[in-house]
């Protein structure tokens, strides 16, 4: 079985204003098999965002390789990185983006329109994803009549509604409390144990620490 990820001898360089170019990620060997939970830590400026991007298929290696998958993700362009993403990872950001005017099912269900599924099917889906977090019960309300820590559940089941691969979360708990951010890890652990593969960006070691392998990254590489 392919893994989910794997990256070799990756590399990242941004052009800038001289002659050099910025090396973002240099020489990067990883490996992230199904089912793992992974965290990946470091400081502010470390090449945690870049790695993230290049594991969500938003951008592409300068040299190295990358498979998602079993996808060469070099190779594609930007409707190709799209496509990938949207068939085979989930999002869960810090800020948890979810449209104002409308209700947790509804948002929940926006991917699925997107990709095409019939609406018997998407809300059937949809309302299942919002079960799997524990929120179902909710789904009539606003994002704005939602905690924090539910309006991130909601974020989880969208993330996971159309059946991800991966599911790639960027600092989920750095916009919650303590003890909500400590329920919404929780939600990993249970996502973790049913099978799910969870990749988790995070500059907290607290936070990383309740995962079951964490990699560290300073300066672009891999320690």
């Amino acid at each position: 079985m392919s893994p989910v990820i794997l990256m070799e001898q990756v590399g990242k360089a941004y052009a800038s204003g001289t002659a050099t170019a910025v090396q973002a990620l240099n020489a990067v060997d990883l490996r992230i098999d199904a089912g793992e939970w992974v965290a990946i830590t470091g400081p502010s400026g470390s090449g945690k965002s870049t790695l993230m991007n290049l594991i969500g298929c938003l951008d592409r290696p300068s040299s190295g390789r990358y498979c998602c998958e079993g996808v060469d993700v070099g190779p594609l362009d930007a409707d190709g990185r799209a496509r990938l993403r949207r068939q085979r990872i989930g999002f869960v950001f810090q800020s948890f983006h979810l449209l104002p005017r409308l209700n947790a099912l509804d948002n929940v269900i926006l991917p699925l329109v997107y990709a095409g599924v019939p609406a018997a099917e998407r809300r059937a889906r949809a309302y299942a994803a919002l079960e799997q977090v524990q929120l179902a019960d909710r789904w009539q309300h606003l994002p704005q009549a939602l905690s924090g820590g539910q309006q991130q559940r909601v974020a989880i089941a969208r993330a996971l509604v159309h059946r991800p691969a991966l599911l790639l979360a960027d600092e989920p708990t750095g916009a919650l409390d303590r003890r909500t951010g400590a329920d919404i890890l929780g939600l990993f652990e249970a996502l973790h144990q049913a099978g799910h593969t969870l990749v988790l960006i995070t500059h907290d070691a607290e936070v990383a620490a309740r995962a079951q392998r964490v990699i560290r990254i300073e300066d672009g590489r891999l320690t």
